[in-house]
């Protein structure tokens, strides 16, 4: 297993080679005692896995940092270091071991000799680790085990098994999921819902990156805390039924833009690749992709009856108050893309209907109406172009870079509206001409 992300993940360009900065974890602190995990599994096991009791877990000074934790030298194993408060406390990850052994659904599923965490400690007021180890049957997996809710109860219970999945290839983050009601970090939820947090690769937050997640319309900024998890928040089903979406991107530098982007399953450990995959246009890699554009595609999909696909923005630009983009829609199969023109506009936004997309050497154009009549046009030209949109009677009403957009005014009487573009040294690259009439 490489350390290098697979394609899968989309991976949208080479992060820098910074080391990852040090764990600033904070030293652990004394455990609960634990009661007697009352499982089904073990009881058909004939067997009663005791824990100590309150007080009998490791003195403070006696449990190595979470940042001297080496990674494990099994290649097959995900090279990161053992994180959190917890993840030196051999009492506490051998009782989370015995757990996972105890609880394993197939013979071939039970955990190695070789065990590691790669993270380990308190969530709230719940006890968590998260285990990695080459099973039996030679599959690497990662299990999280956890302090179960006791039913009609606030507080937690015996450790068990939440979930164990395979590893494939080495992932962008791995996925913590507590369930149950249980009120976490001072986190209320509503019933169905998940406290969610997230585990990072050691290399994916470079100095610059940070983790952003979809939050309806937008995208919001998900911190990291000093024990190496993110920061929780809360997922709804209702909201985002498909999981929630989660990247990261680089803020700073010469080139910002999404570096990654994944799916959360909130049942599963390991994320998934997100269902828009953005590609270049056929003009080529135009810029690093944005958290916008992913918007602008999720909302161009739509426009055509789907939630997932390939999307390739010809074009995106900020306007007065808001932004406009052409983005090509591509076909399941054999067909021709279609361009569907989006935009937002102070607290609203418009999305057209869809048109043929246009060749690749010509310029490509759209409109979408407003609902108090105004019309924007946006056009998209071959890189090192500028752009004259013209109205009715060849009137220019905009001129601008490769990407222009332009409100025109509802009682403009216009009925077609073209685009033309011009090389940086003004020879001719083509004309594109739309009918707006029926907008």
């Amino acid at each position: 297993m490489s350390g290098s992300v697979d394609s899968e993940w989309v991976s949208v360009d080479l992060l820098d080679d910074a080391p990852a900065p040090a764990s600033t974890a904070p030293p652990a602190r004394p455990r609960r005692g634990l009661a007697l995990l009352a499982t089904g599994v073990v009881a058909m096991l004939g067997a009663l896995v005791l824990w100590p009791e309150p007080g009998d877990g490791p003195a403070v000074d006696d449990v190595v940092p979470a940042a001297e934790q080496a990674p494990p030298q099994d290649p097959r194993l995900l090279p990161w270091p053992g994180r959190g408060p917890w993840a030196g406390d051999e009492a506490f990850v051998g009782q989370a071991t015995a757990v996972w052994r105890a609880s394993a659904d197939e013979p071939g599923a039970t955990p190695g000799v070789e065990v590691h965490a790669l993270w380990a400690g308190p969530v709230g007021e719940v006890d968590v680790a998260v285990l990695q180890s080459v099973g039996q049957d030679g599959l690497t997996r990662v299990a999280q085990v956890s302090e179960s809710r006791i039913p009609g109860s606030a507080n937690p219970g015996p450790l068990v098994l939440t979930r164990a999945d395979v590893v494939e290839r080495e992932p962008p983050f791995v996925v913590l999921s507590y369930e149950g009601g249980l009120d976490l970090g001072g986190v209320l939820r509503e019933p169905g819902s998940s406290l969610l947090q997230v585990l990072p690769s050691p290399d994916l937050l470079p100095d610059g990156v940070e983790l952003q997640r979809q939050d309806g319309p937008r995208f919001e900024t998900v911190g990291l805390q000093d024990d190496g998890l993110s920061q929780p928040w809360v997922h709804t089903p209702w909201l985002a039924p498909e999981g929630p979406l989660l990247a990261a991107v680089r803020t700073q530098g010469a080139r910002p833009g999404m570096v990654q982007m994944a799916l959360i399953d909130p049942a599963a450990l390991l994320p998934g690749p997100p269902p828009v995959l953005l590609v270049p246009s056929a003009w080529g890699e135009l810029r690093p992709d944005q958290t916008q554009d992913y918007l602008d595609a999720q909302k161009a999909l739509a426009a055509v009856g789907r939630t997932s696909g390939r999307v390739s923005i010809l074009g995106s630009t900020p306007t007065v108050d808001g932004h406009a983009s052409l983005v090509e829609v591509r076909p399941r199969g054999p067909g021709r893309p279609v361009v569907v023109t989006v935009a937002s506009r102070g607290e609203g936004g418009v999305v057209s209907e869809p048109r043929p997309s246009s060749t690749p050497d010509e310029i490509a154009v759209g409109a979408a109406r407003a609902l108090d009549g105004a019309l924007l046009v946006v056009a998209a030209a071959p890189p090192q172009a500028s752009l004259v949109v013209v109205g009715a009677d060849d009137r220019v009403v905009a001129t601008g870079p490769r990407t222009t957009a332009v409100w025109l005014p509802r009682d403009l009487d216009v009925s077609t509206v073209a685009a033309q573009g011009y090389r940086d040294d003004e020879t001719w690259v083509g004309r594109t001409v739309l009918d707006v009439d029926d907008l």
